[in-house]
C-alpha cells in the first residue's frame, strides 16, 4: 500500500448554533490521495517548495496585470513522480485565493481589478498567499526532519511543529484593507476558500485572528498530505517510529495496542496444544509445527 485517502471538513458554529441545538449545514468532504508511509524525498521537497512560491507570484502578478502578463509565470517544473498525488500543493493555494485562484488557466484569467480602489485589498490577497505558503512549507521542512527522519513521527510531534511555524502566518496581519467588490469586474478582493471563508462577514470585514486560527488549523493537513500520513498504529502499515504494525490493536498476539513487539510465550513440546493453535505464540516468525520447538 503506497497510498491512502485524507478529508475533514472544519465546521465553524457560534453560540447561538449550540444554544439552539440549530442545524448546520457542512460542505461536502473532499477526499484526496495522500502517500501513506511519511516522508519526502529531497526532489519532491524542492519541487513542493518552488512550485508553491511560482504559483501563488504568478496569482499575485494575474490579479494585478491580467492574463496579458500569463507567459510571465513559471512553475517548478515537472512534477517527481509520486510527490504529490492528491494535489495537495494545489490545495493550499486554493485555501489561499479561492476564486482568485487563476494561476492554473494563467491564459484565460479574468480581466484586471482597479487598482487605485482596490489596491490595499490586492495586497491583503498576497498577504494570504504568502501566509499559506510560507507555513505550508516550513511545516513540511520541520515534519520531515524533525519527526519522520529522527524516528519519532506523530501527532505529539507534528503539533509541535503547527506551533514552530505558526509565526508565518503573521503575514494577515498586515493586511490592513476590507472586503471590496471591484466595480467594474465584479470581482471580489480578497477572498479565502471554505471553511476560513467565514472568517469574513457578508459587510466585507475581515477578522483576521480568525483567519489564522482557521489556516493554522487546515494547512497541517494540507501539509501531512505532501510529506506523507501521521503514523497511526493498527492500520497494517509499518512506518517510524512502529516497531510493528499487524493491522490491529489486539494485544497478545505478538505486536501490542501501541504497536511495540510482544514477548510471546513458549511453544512446545510438539504434543502441547500451542503447536496446533494456528498462533505464534512465542512470536518468533513461525507457527505451529514449522517452529523447532513444536518439533518432536
Amino acid at each position: 500500500m503506497s497510498v491512502s485517502a485524507r478529508g475533514s471538513q472544519t465546521v465553524f458554529v457560534t453560540a447561538d448554533n449550540i444554544n439552539t441545538s440549530a442545524t448546520v449545514n457542512v460542505d461536502d468532504i473532499v477526499v484526496r490521495e495522500s502517500k501513506a508511509i511519511a516522508g519526502i524525498a529531497k526532489d519532491c521537497q524542492i519541487w513542493a517548495k518552488k512550485q508553491l512560491k511560482l504559483r501563488d507570484k504568478c496569482n499575485a502578478l494575474l490579479l494585478k496585470k491580467g492574463p496579458t502578463y500569463a507567459d510571465k509565470c513559471k512553475d517548478a517544473g515537472p512534477e517527481p513522480i509520486g510527490c504529490d498525488p492528491g494535489n495537495f500543493v494545489e490545495a493550499v493555494l486554493v485555501l489561499a485565493h479561492a476564486d482568485n485562484d487563476q494561476q492554473v488557466d494563467a491564459m484565460n484569467a479574468e480581466s484586471i481589478i482597479d487598482q487605485d480602489v482596490l489596491l490595499e485589498q490586492m495586497k491583503c490577497q498576497k498577504r494570504f498567499g504568502k501566509a499559506a505558503v510560507g507555513f505550508v512549507n516550513k511545516y513540511v521542512n520541520f515534519v520531515n526532519k524533525k519527526c519522520v527522519l529522527a524516528g519519532v513521527d506523530g501527532a505529539s510531534c507534528r503539533a509541535t511543529q503547527v506551533n514552530d511555524s505558526k509565526k508565518k502566518l503573521d503575514q494577515i496581519d498586515k493586511c490592513v484593507g476590507d472586503q471590496l467588490v471591484d466595480g467594474g469586474t465584479g470581482r471580489t478582493v480578497p477572498v479565502v476558500d471554505a471553511p476560513c471563508d467565514v472568517c469574513i462577514d457578508g459587510l466585507g470585514n475581515i477578522d483576521r485572528k480568525c483567519l489564522k486560527s482557521c489556516f493554522q488549523v487546515m494547512l497541517p493537513e494540507l501539509g501531512d498530505g505532501i510529506v506523507g500520513d501521521i503514523p497511526e498504529c493498527g492500520n497494517g502499515i509499518l512506518q517510524a517510529p512502529e516497531f510493528c504494525d499487524d493491522g490491529n490493536l489486539v494485544n497478545g498476539d505478538c505486536c501490542s495496542d501501541s504497536c511495540t513487539v510482544e514477548a510471546g510465550s513458549a511453544d512446545g513440546p510438539a504434543a502441547d496444544p500451542t503447536c496446533s493453535d494456528l498462533l505464534d505464540n512465542d512470536c518468533d516468525g513461525d507457527i505451529d509445527l514449522a517452529d523447532t520447538q513444536c518439533q518432536p
